[in-house]
C-alpha cells in the first residue's frame, strides 16, 4: 500500500478527470496494488448506487432535428425574399472501421513491442484494436491516453514500423472455419463461450467461427528499435541484444467469433484467452516496458516510477489518442473498458474493449436503423453488460 491514493484522487480517476500522465501514474498503480483496486471497484459500486438515485438526465436533442425544430419555431419568410443558401452538411468525425479481418494477425508479440509500434500507424487505436486478442498473457489491460503533442511527433518521423522486425513475422497451423453454434464453439476450444443475455431484438441471424490457433514466430530487430528510440531522443533507455538474440515464439489460442444480425442492429463479438510466449533468454520486459512509456511521452523521472509498479510480465499497454471524443473510457462488470465511435449518421459503428478474468472481448456494432451516435454506444454497452 505504499504510495496509495487518497479517495479523492481515485475518484477523479474514475471520472477520467485527471491530466493524461497522472492517469496513466494512477492507473499503473492500481494494477499493481490490490488494495487501491478494491477501493477503486467500492467507488465504482457508490457511483453507480448514487446515480440510480437520481433523476434521469435529459436526452438532449440530435443536433439536426434540433436545428428543425427551431427553425420551424421561425416566423414564415416573405416568398419574395431571397432564399438563403442551404446550410452545409456536417457528420460526426468518422474513425476507421476496424473490421476484425485480420484473424491471422502476425504482428501479435511482447505488449512492449506493440506499444511501440502500434503509435507508427493512423491513428495509433486502430494497430492495438486489430491485435488486442493476439498479445501475450494478459492479466490486466492498462488504457494510456496520449498526449496529441506525442502522436503528431511521432507521425512527422515516418518511421517504418517493418524495421522493428528481423525479416517478416510468420504463422503457422492456424484455422478459420465456421461451426453451427456457440455449444460446438465450446467444445472445439474447450472453454465456455460468452453470448449476449439481451440484444436489440431476436436475432435473425446468427453465425459462429472459429479462428487463430498455430504459432506467431517474430525476430526483433534491435537496431530498428534503438533508431526508433534515437529519433524520438530517448537517451536514459538501452535496448539489449538478447531482445533480438532468438525469435520470439507466441502459441495462439482459437478464439470466436459470434455474429448476430437483426432488425435494426449487426452485432459480432469476438472473444478469446491470451496467448502463451516464449522469449529470447535474458530479456527484462520491466526495461522494455520503461522504454514503451517513454515512447508514449513519459519523462524519464514518470516512466521509471510507472514501469516500477506495473507487473511487466501481465500488463498490456493500449494507448490512444487522449484529445478525440470518438475514444471514451467505459466500464463492463465495473472493469476498465475502452469504446470506440464515430462515422456518418448513415454508417455509424463502434467498437467495444474489455477484459473479464482471463478472457479478452471485443464488440463490434453497426446500426443500420440507428442514426444517433448515442443510440449505438447504448446498445454496444447494454449488449457486453448482458455477457454471460
Amino acid at each position: 500500500m505504499t504510495n496509495c491514493d487518497d479517495d479523492g484522487r481515485l475518484r477523479a480517476y474514475l471520472d477520467g478527470e485527471l491530466p493524461a500522465i497522472e492517469y496513466t501514474r494512477v492507473a499503473a498503480h492500481i494494477a499493481g496494488c490490490a488494495h487501491c483496486h478494491g477501493r477503486l471497484a467500492a467507488l465504482r459500486t457508490t457511483a453507480a448506487r448514487t446515480r440510480a438515485l437520481l433523476p434521469p438526465a435529459a436526452v438532449p436533442p440530435e443536433p439536426r432535428a434540433a436545428l428543425q425544430a427551431a427553425l420551424a419555431r421561425l416566423p414564415a419568410r416573405d416568398p419574395g425574399a431571397r432564399s438563403a443558401p442551404p446550410l452545409p452538411r456536417s457528420d460526426h468525425m468518422p474513425v476507421p472501421h476496424t473490421v476484425w479481418q485480420s484473424r491471422r494477425a502476425i504482428f501479435a508479440g511482447l505488449a512492449t513491442v506493440l506499444a511501440l509500434a502500434s503509435l507508427l500507424v493512423l491513428p495509433p487505436v486502430r494497430a492495438a484494436a486489430d491485435a488486442l486478442l493476439s498479445v501475450f498473457r494478459v492479466q490486466r489491460i492498462v488504457f494510456v491516453p496520449v498526449d496529441p503533442a506525442r502522436i503528431a511527433q511521432l507521425q512527422e518521423l515516418q518511421f517504418n514500423p517493418g524495421t522493428l522486425f528481423v525479416g517478416k513475422p510468420s504463422s503457422t497451423g492456424d484455422i478459420s472455419r465456421t461451426v453451427a453454434s456457440a455449444a460446438e464453439a465450446a467444445a472445439a476450444t474447450g472453454r465456455a463461450v460468452g453470448q449476449p443475455a439481451s440484444l436489440p431484438a431476436a436475432p435473425q441471424l446468427s453465425e459462429f467461427r472459429l479462428d487463430g490457433g498455430g504459432q506467431v514466430q517474430f525476430q526483433i530487430n534491435t537496431a530498428g528499435a534503438r533508431q526508433l528510440l534515437d529519433a524520438l531522443d530517448i537517451r536514459d533507455i538501452s535496448i539489449p541484444d538478447t531482445l533480438g538474440a532468438a525469435p520470439v515464439m507466441i502459441d495462439m489460442p482459437v478464439y470466436v467469433s459470434a455474429h448476430y444480425r437483426g432488425a435494426g442492429y449487426d452485432l459480432t463479438l469476438h472473444q478469446g484467452p491470451s496467448p502463451n510466449v516464449t522469449l529470447p533468454d535474458g530479456v527484462e520486459l520491466a526495461q522494455l516496458g520503461k522504454a514503451a512509456l517513454r515512447v508514449l511521452g513519459m519523462t524519464p523521472e514518470q516512466a521509471e516510477l510507472a514501469s516500477r509498479q506495473i507487473n511487466w510480465n501481465t500488463t498490456l499497454l493500449f494507448p490512444f489518442p487522449a484529445d478525440t471524443t470518438s475514444v471514451r473510457q467505459v466500464t463492463v462488470g465495473g472493469e476498465q473498458a475502452l469504446l470506440v465511435s464515430g462515422g456518418a449518421r448513415r454508417s455509424l459503428h463502434g467498437q467495444l474493449y474489455w477484459q473479464h478474468g482471463d478472457q479478452l472481448y471485443m464488440l463490434q456494432a453497426s446500426g443500420t436503423g440507428i442514426t444517433a451516435e448515442a443510440d449505438l454506444v447504448n446498445m454496444l454497452l447494454s449488449t457486453a453488460e448482458s455477457v454471460r
